[in-house]
């Protein structure tokens, strides 16, 4: 929760969000809202159990995911385009992320506060993919006429659990984009 509340500042403070794409500085402040409800909702339940919650964003997936994908943004041709598509990307992990941990947490009450924030990823997910894709044809995932992944509102039946992927930056020599996972 910590890394999405992070990036999505970082985005802000980018100033990649301009022209149309600044009504999304709207939507990044509600989600950064929810981050944070939903940081203090697992630090609750963390320690009830007797845990001691870690009250920042992962420094490795920082380091390792969120801070070259935020260079790639911010030195890209459409960085609005590309800060919507890596939020997309940052928010269907999250969604995943919980949707995984679901079927191995035993406790009734827990695994249902796990569903209910996982569901409000997804949203935040399906959000951001009507944002990029708007209306009918941003339901489903798709290829363009290159073969490259299109998000969509609904990615399969019950979410996705694979590796999730984000084109961002300049194009290169093929004219494709640097592709994350």
């Amino acid at each position: 929760e910590y890394l999405a509340i992070d990036t999505y500042n970082a985005v802000a403070k980018a100033n990649v969000l301009t022209g149309d794409a600044a009504k999304a500085l709207d939507v990044a402040k509600a989600f950064i809202a929810d981050h944070t409800d939903h940081a203090a909702a697992l630090e609750a339940l963390l320690t009830a159990r007797g845990g001691k919650p870690f009250k920042e964003a992962n420094p490795r997936m920082m380091s390792l995911y969120v801070e070259p994908a935020l260079a790639l943004v911010v030195e890209s041709d459409t960085p609005a385009a590309d800060a919507l598509a890596f939020a997309h990307a940052l928010e269907t992990l999250a969604a995943s992320t919980y949707q995984g941990f679901v079927a191995q947490i035993a406790e009734p009450a827990l695994r249902a506060d796990a569903m209910i924030i996982g569901a409000q990823e997804a949203r935040h997910a399906t959000v951001l993919a009507q944002a990029i894709r708007p209306g009918f044809d941003g339901v489903l995932p798709g290829v363009d006429d290159r073969g490259a992944a299109l998000v969509g509102a609904v990615p399969s039946t019950f979410g996705t659990l694979a590796a999730v992927q984000a084109a961002l930056g300049k194009p290169g020599e093929s004219g494709n984009k640097d592709v994350l996972s």
